[in-house]
């Protein structure tokens, strides 16, 4: 910002993180206790007014959990959720992954440091010490530097983002809503796919239908660079729950010998990593990683491709526990053969499969809308803290 001042903040805030109470004092410290105590998962760039659990008096009287008053900025410094923020809407207490930082209010208003920590967040993460899951330390919190312009024109920074965030909001809430339509609508119709409350007829899917693992050239560094879509486990994660549009990388038609090659409108099935007991419907072509099962030759007649998605996708989480436990949880290509897919009457699958493409259609549109919200937020705030919004 030209001519605006830029100052750390560590000189206009102060900072501190919080603690966790000993479990093993729970009567003292957290039984009929009325403090709320905030969790770093609980941060979801949003306004924190309830936590999942509450401490005592004595929990801050004795262990090194303390007050933040309400409007401090919190900010995850590490684990799962490093660099996410929230602002505190209430006086609270916080565990020891998250730090507050309460501004100075003569010198910054608080949505307005939200905002402009939240554009320097991957900056934040990067300078982050540790592996996979980088360490934010309050010393390089303390070093961030952010403009600050005057305080009026901070807040009405601040209330234009606001407005954008809000309209963004909104689209995440009707998305989440067409999921939850949807998964009502099958669990009316069919029930639970594992219970099978509705008793309907079984079969093991590896008797009705083709099922191929993916496979993987190696040393995979050979292949890369091609032309060819080289869809691996990671590309279901993030996206689209129903279809698969794109992949990270591409190999080259000599990887062909060692792996899978599938047109698009082919199902698939995640068997392993973290997109375990995902379901997606190809929408390219490509080669399958061997984490990857190709579902295919469904009989018509008997099984309706978006009814097999949604059965398998409701159903999620129970793959998972039944994966071996290991570094790398893995459901065998014979296990999948052998699980049991309930058969409803085609015609009633068909009837879910229109509905299903409808409200699919919906929600490819409020999606493509929220993707042009991310765009002109993201142009939004970079545009404020240059001094041009």
């Amino acid at each position: 910002m030209s001519g605006v001042v830029t100052a750390r903040i560590g000189e206009f805030c102060e900072t501190g993180s919080g603690g966790t109470p000993s479990r093993e004092n729970w009567v003292r410290y957290y039984d009929s206790g009325t403090i709320p105590w905030v969790k770093s998962g609980e941060l979801r760039e949003g306004i924190v007014t309830h936590t999942e659990e509450h401490i005592t008096e004595a929990a801050l009287q004795e262990t090194s959990a303390k007050l933040v008053p309400s409007g401090a900025v919190l900010l995850a410094m590490y684990g799962a959720t490093v660099g996410r923020l929230a602002i505190l809407g209430v006086q609270a207490a916080t565990n020891q992954a998250v730090c507050h930082i309460v501004p100075d209010p003569k010198k910054a208003d608080a949505r307005y440091l939200f905002h402009g920590l939240r554009a320097q967040v991957p900056k934040l993460i990067l300078r982050g010490v540790g592996g996979a899951q980088p360490n934010i330390s309050q010393t390089i919190v303390k070093e961030l530097s952010v403009p600050l312009p005057a305080l009026e024109e901070q807040r009405r920074i601040a209330e234009v983002l606001d407005r954008a965030e809000g309209l963004r909001a909104k689209r995440r809430s009707a998305l989440a809503k067409l999921d939850a339509l949807t998964q009502s609508i099958f669990l009316d119709l069919f029930g639970d796919p594992v219970e099978n409350q509705k008793n309907w007829p079984k079969a093991k899917m590896g008797d009705i239908l083709r099922i191929r693992r993916g496979g993987s050239p190696r040393p995979i560094e050979q292949f890369l660079g091609g032309t060819i879509n080289w869809i691996k486990i990671g590309d279901a994660t993030g996206g689209d729950d129903v279809y698969l549009y794109r992949c990270a990388e591409k190999i080259t038609e000599a990887g062909l010998k060692k792996t899978v090659f599938l047109r698009s409108g082919t199902l698939i099935f995640a068997n392993c990593g973290v997109s375990l007991g995902f379901a997606r419907i190809l929408k390219i072509d490509g080669c399958i990683h061997d984490g990857w099962l190709s579902l295919e030759d469904i009989p018509e007649t008997k099984l309706d491709k978006f009814f097999l998605l949604k059965a398998l996708n409701a159903i999620t989480l129970r793959f998972r526990a039944m994966a071996p436990e290991g570094t790398q949880p893995n459901l065998n290509t014979q296990l999948m053969k052998n699980f049991e897919v309930i058969l409803p009457p085609i015609d009633l699958q068909r009837t879910f499969s229109r509905q299903f493409e409808r409200l699919s259609d919906l929600k490819m549109r409020q999606q493509r809308s929220l993707s042009q919200l991310d765009a002109l937020f993201a142009a939004l705030q970079q545009r404020a803290f240059r001094g041009e919004l």
